[in-house]
């Protein structure tokens, strides 16, 4: 069964590469539409952070911000699907990068430099583009997938323009193999953490939200600046 599900998503990659980009959002678009009224996908989770993040909106209000979340779930799907057959071009015409010369400052007054992503925009994209901009290296930290077939595709292409990928259950051991290196340590960090009580509690959107501790620790423990 894995090895079928890579196939059939080899296939789609293939199938994305020949779509020109107003064909995927296209289809974007009729997902975003099956997603909304269909699948209905997370609706009374998202309905819920929606009314805290805006509790003075009325019902009305918040409606009309729902079907744009579903289309950029869509987008989001669509555009990690094409990213993987992305020329160097294409890249860099659909990402814009603004402060480069602050990682280049921070690059000659340290070693390394500690990375924060969220999961906004595209983080796929903005990978593919580090390899590209940053020549002194980038080292993402990912969480493997359980097909293992998949997994090594995607390490594979991830990594086509020059970035490292290594596994978030090696975090540790990656930051101490490249202490001394100048270089990028790229982390998704605005998950929910496994741990609540090594969380960091923030107030995110009107509610109590556990962030990860992990950029922190490694900053100080190997003296390094966080950029977000």
């Amino acid at each position: 069964m894995s090895f079928i599900t890579y196939i059939l998503f080899r296939f789609f990659v293939a199938l994305f590469y020949i779509f020109p980009f107003w064909v995927i959002y296209g289809i974007s678009d009729f997902f975003a539409v099956l997603l909304y009224f269909l699948v209905g996908y997370r609706k009374k989770v998202i309905i819920k952070n929606l009314k805290n993040a805006f509790p003075t909106k009325s019902e009305k209000e918040l409606k009309k911000l729902l079907f744009p979340i579903y289309r950029n779930i869509s987008d989001l799907m669509v555009e990690t699907i094409k990213g993987f057959s992305m020329s160097p071009k294409q890249v860099m015409k659909h990402i814009k990068t603004t402060n480069v010369e602050l990682m280049h400052d921070l690059y000659n007054r340290k070693k390394g430099i500690i990375g924060v992503l969220g999961h906004y925009g595209n983080w796929e994209w903005a990978a593919l583009l580090a390899g590209l901009k940053l020549k002194q290296g980038t080292v993402a930290l990912y969480k493997p997938l359980s097909n293992k077939f998949l997994d090594a595709y995607m390490r594979k292409n991830r990594a086509r323009f020059g970035i490292k990928l290594s596994s978030i259950y090696a975090t540790a051991k990656t930051f101490d193999e490249h202490k001394n290196d100048k270089m990028l340590f790229a982390l998704v960090a605005d998950q929910s953490p496994s741990n609540i009580n090594k969380s960091f509690w923030v107030d995110f959107l009107n509610q109590p939200t556990a962030c990860l501790h992990g950029p922190e620790k490694y900053s100080k423990m190997f003296d390094m600046p966080v950029v977000y």
